[in-house]
Parts: structure tokens; sequence; C-alpha cells
């Protein structure tokens, strides 16, 4: 009796151990892809197409932004489906442009969806008053 209560243990041990094992590497790997899709050039040309749609002299000498950076710790999956971004504007991080990166049925990375912080609203509000 003791015998099969040591195996019974055993065997729900080892299966408890193989489910959380395989969900920590499960895990770890739709980070690596979560990453990979943020750094990659396609959403890089997501990312420059929605600052032009704010600024459209943006990432150029006279523009209001001049650059713009992924905040690393912002990379997380959306509970609706695709991949939330923000992008720091000009080494501010007042300054920020959030995205949800989405796929669309041909498997081709689109803007599902965006924000723009206040700051950076009046900042962009501010410039374009100074150049009319």
């Amino acid at each position: 009796m003791k015998k099969k209560w040591v195996k019974y243990t055993l065997i729900v041990a080892v299966v408890i151990v193989a489910v959380v094992g395989g969900k920590v590497f499960m895990d770890q790997q739709a980070e690596k892809e979560m990453i990979r899709i943020v750094h990659s050039d396609e959403a890089k040309r997501i990312y420059e197409g929605a600052i032009k749609h704010r600024d459209d002299r943006a990432l150029e000498k006279d523009g209001t932004i001049k650059s713009y950076k992924i905040d690393e710790n912002s990379i997380e999956l959306n509970p609706m489906g695709g991949v939330m971004v923000d992008l720091i504007i000009n080494d501010n991080p007042k300054l920020v442009i959030g995205l949800i990166l989405s796929k669309d049925g041909n498997k081709s990375l689109y803007n599902g969806s965006s924000t723009t912080t206040k700051e950076l609203l009046d900042l962009l509000a501010k410039e374009n008053k100074d150049h009319e």
C-alpha cells in the first residue's frame, strides 16, 4: 500500500514539473517572438509611418520629432491580440507613442491601434502653431 502511494505521488510530481516546465518554455518562446516582431524592419516601417502621421517633417532636420526608440520595458502581449509597444520620442519619457502591432490574415504586420501622450500632443500643437 505504501509503495503505491509513493509511486502515485512520484507520478503526480513528474506531471506537475512537466506542465510547469512546458509553460515556462512556451512563455519564453512567446517573449522571444514578441521581441523579434517589435525589432523587425516591418515594425520599423509601421513606427515611422505612425510618427510621420503625427509630424510630417518627423525624423528630418526641421521636424519636431527628431528621434525615437523602443521602450523595451513596455513590450507585452495584448490580451485582445497583438503586441503592445511604446516608442519614446526625442529621448523624453514623457513623449510617447504607444502602438499595438497586429497581424492580418496574410501574416503581415499592421498598426492595430495607437495612442499619444498629452505632452507629445501639446508639443506638436505648439510647434505647428510656430510654423504657421
